[in-house]
């Protein structure tokens, strides 16, 4: 058996240490439904709430509620799945959950009690469009 020279192996060491930077956690309920979200490389979140949903069935092929889905499914305020290239969004009765990279960014879709929290506030919509 041959020893690997240090050289060989300090890349993969600081690609481990140094991809976890580029993802930002946060933990909170100031701007949404209380949750979990993860923006940058690998985007995401998991959120507590009752999606805001009128329809009792549809589907979209090609399309979806984020950028990049190939297709959603949604059942009600029962049950979703949104699939994209690189990424997957389920939401089943009170909990959203979301995980995607690169091309697939999932967006948390509209909940009962974020909605009515900050209808009609001008910065609200203004921060949820992104301006």
């Amino acid at each position: 058996m041959t020893a690997r020279p240090c050289g060989q192996l300090a890349p993969a060491v600081l690609a481990l240490l140094f991809a976890p930077s580029c993802t930002l956690i946060a933990v909170d309920s100031g701007e949404g439904p209380p949750g979990l979200r993860a923006d940058g490389l690998i985007e995401g979140h998991v959120a507590f709430d009752v999606r805001d949903e009128d329809q009792v069935l549809y589907a979209r092929l090609f399309d979806g509620s984020s950028p990049g889905a190939f297709g959603e499914l949604v059942i009600w305020r029962l049950a979703r799945l949104e699939v994209g290239l690189l990424g997957l969004a389920i939401g089943l009765g009170p909990v959203d959950l979301a995980l995607g990279t690169l091309f697939y960014d999932p967006v948390l879709p509209p909940m009962v009690h974020y909605e009515d929290e900050h209808e009609g506030c001008p910065q609200c919509e203004a921060a949820a469009k992104g301006d």
